[in-house]
């Protein structure tokens, strides 16, 4: 629709109520803040707030620990901030909290980490005693033979398949334990007499021994049954441990949230005054605000006596410009995407949004022009946004609605033309046709977006760009000269035409071209902003440019009808291709894939190119996408 109206506001307090003021009239009401201390560089005396954030650990702590308890940050009512207010000396008391809840969240950890260290250390040592679980013999009685040597641990893959090549030349008994991509769990039984010998091979091969952890007794078979009964206890421990630490966070998560959500509002009550200046005993706030809550703003503050309130309109403010923010239909905000990809229009210039919303859609619906394909991205489009809750949803659905249009429009169900009887025409049956209309539409569109570029030069007063630049008057009246000349020729064959209208429409405006910065200098108050010249062959090309734009331009719409010749070719192509086949089975796999190939890759060619035509030969006409984004002081609500 537009670009919102913006009023100035400057609010000035005793310092001792900047935090009320802030959060009963700045928190949740569509206010961008300025630097105040810069807009009001006018008044004496003024200071930044220099003072740390005093909530900001606490905010942060909260943060983490709201991981756990995954409450939402959401609008309070005037009634809620008011009690806020009442209870803003509880810093001490939320950090006292918040190092209860940490340390409860640290001991739970930290438990969970013993319990399972212990549980890997028993498993580790169960892997341990694989090789030797089938031995009659006492494990103490193991490390103390005299004559035999074991060893236990892992070497690597490759290393492991070097070793079984001249393992039978070393007296050495090896027992596999457990085989994996990467490892190989290994254990050996070698002569007292030779085991440092043994060791040294197997150090060669990067084998990394393990040992066997102290304290178990007894037969292997009798430490694996202890080792599995003490697992068991720690698992169940752990379990415990679990739902005790759950339960605490059921039982604590009211009183979480609604500490988690005043520590949000007093740090961000605080974190704005980086916006604010101060003297020795008022504060200062500046902030833009839209047209309709600036009066909401104004009534609230106006029934305290203690404050008080300027507003300015845009026009009148002298240090800073006011930040863009966007309202647009149902219909269209979806694709404000799209024109935040590109940059945000400046304030007091049009919304290219509805635009775009409208000419995108048409545009892919002409080139992509199927009743199922069309179906297929309604469908998508409305999974997207209504279970996924994604915004471009709504863009999917709006182009496979246009889609299903032109569908009928061309008698094309799934690429086939022969079901549905056409409320037009194939575009393979219309070649010319299809290129003409691609070429009117686009020489329309120019002609709009010229326009649009003509009423934002007025509405910022740059009279410059205005009448010389060659998307201002001048090169307008060139495109419609040229559009009338041509037009005069495809009716009646007659390529010229009269004195007056070569004048008017071509000279003259060529002229302004070519000359555009140094008639700008004349009219311009600003002297300063076109100070820079230009030479005489400088000139020269930037008309040329000018000129071969317009005709580039407008050629480049051709591709509109390209891509529906191009899509019902395709489609003609897969259907072609099924009736080659011979088996049903076959038929069908044809027709799935050659639709899924056109819907997906001719699909993201055409939005490709829909973007392309709106980026290049639209926007670089009236869109300069300088404009600051309106972001406001809200908790709960994306900007």
């Amino acid at each position: 629709m537009a670009v919102v109206k913006m009023k100035l506001m400057n609010i000035a307090g005793p310092i001792e109520r900047f935090e009320e003021v802030i959060l009963s009239h700045i928190i949740n009401n569509d206010v961008h803040l300025e630097d105040a201390q810069m807009v009001l560089e006018s008044i004496n005396g003024l200071f930044p707030y220099m003072e740390e954030n005093q909530y900001e650990q606490i905010a942060y702590d909260f943060e983490r620990e709201n991981k756990r308890f995954n409450c939402k940050k959401k609008q309070l009512s005037k009634s809620k901030i008011s009690e806020i207010l009442e209870n803003s000396n509880r810093k001490t008391e939320l950090a006292q909290y918040i190092s209860c809840v940490s340390k409860r969240t640290s001991d739970n950890e930290q438990a969970m980490k013993n319990y399972q260290n212990s549980i890997d250390d028993k498993l580790q040592i169960l892997n341990q005693m694989m090789p030797i679980m089938d031995l009659d013999i006492n494990i103490e009685e193991l490390f103390h033979l005299d004559y035999i040597k074991f060893r236990f641990g892992k070497l690597s893959t490759d290393n492991y398949m070097k070793l079984k090549r001249y393992i039978r030349e070393l007296d050495v008994l090896l027992i596999t334990n457990q085989i994996s991509d990467d490892v190989v769990w290994l254990s050996y039984f070698m002569p007292a007499i030779i085991a440092e010998k043994i060791d040294s091979i197997f150090a060669s091969l990067f084998f990394e021994r393990v040992r066997l952890a102290e304290g178990i007794s007894g037969k292997p078979l009798e430490a694996k049954n202890t080792l599995q009964q003490e697992i068991k206890k720690l698992e169940q421990l752990m379990k415990n441990e679990r739902e005790s630490f759950d339960k605490f966070i059921e039982d604590e998560k009211d009183k979480f949230a609604k500490n988690y959500i005043q520590v949000a509002y007093l740090h961000k009550a605080n974190e704005i005054k980086i916006y604010a200046a101060h003297t020795i005993e008022s504060f200062y706030i500046v902030g833009w605000v839209p047209e309709r809550k600036a009066n909401e703003i104004k009534k609230a503050l106006s029934r305290d006596k203690g404050l008080m309130f300027i507003e300015e309109d845009a026009d009148d403010a002298k240090y800073t410009t006011p930040p863009t923010k966007l309202k647009n239909t149902r219909f269209a905000s979806p694709y404000e995407m799209l024109i935040t990809m590109y940059g945000l229009p400046a304030y007091n210039t049009i919304d290219p949004t509805s635009f775009v919303a409208i000419t995108y859609t048409i545009m892919f619906g002409i080139m992509f022009g199927d009743v199922g394909q069309g179906a297929i991205f309604l469908l998508a489009g409305l999974f997207l946004a209504f279970v996924k809750k994604k915004s471009y949803g709504l863009i999917a659905t709006n182009i496979g609605v246009m889609s299903i249009i032109f569908g009928f429009l061309y008698g094309s169900i799934f690429g086939n033309e022969e079901i549905l009887t056409p409320i037009w025409s194939s575009p393979l049956h219309e070649i010319n046709t299809m290129l003409y209309l691609s070429v009117g539409l686009g020489v329309f569109l120019i002609v709009v977006a010229m326009v649009m570029n003509i009423i934002n030069r007025i509405k910022t007063k740059d009279y410059g760009q205005l009448w010389f630049s060659k998307n201002g008057i001048a090169g307008f009246l060139i495109y419609i000269g040229a559009i009338i000349v041509v037009l005069n020729f495809i009716i009646s064959g007659n390529l010229g035409a009269s004195l007056f209208m070569i004048i008017i429409f071509f000279i003259l405006p060529m002229i302004a071209i070519f000359f555009e910065k140094q008639l700008s200098r004349l009219i311009s108050k600003n002297k300063e902003e076109h100070r820079e010249k230009n030479s005489f062959v400088e000139a020269f090309f930037e008309l040329f440019e000018a000129i071969l734009g317009f005709l580039s331009n407008t050629i480049s719409f051709v591709r509109i009808g390209a891509f529906a010749l191009n899509h019902a070719g395709l489609s003609l192509a897969v259907w072609t291709l099924y009736n080659m086949t011979a088996s049903a089975g076959g038929k069908v796999v044809v027709l799935i894939l050659g639709n899924l190939l056109i819907i997906g890759l001719e699909g993201l060619i055409v939005g490709i190119q829909c973007l392309r035509l709106q980026y290049y030969e639209m926007f670089s006409r009236f869109f300069s996408g300088n404009g600051r984004k309106f972001v406001s002081q809200d908790i709960g609500k994306d900007n």
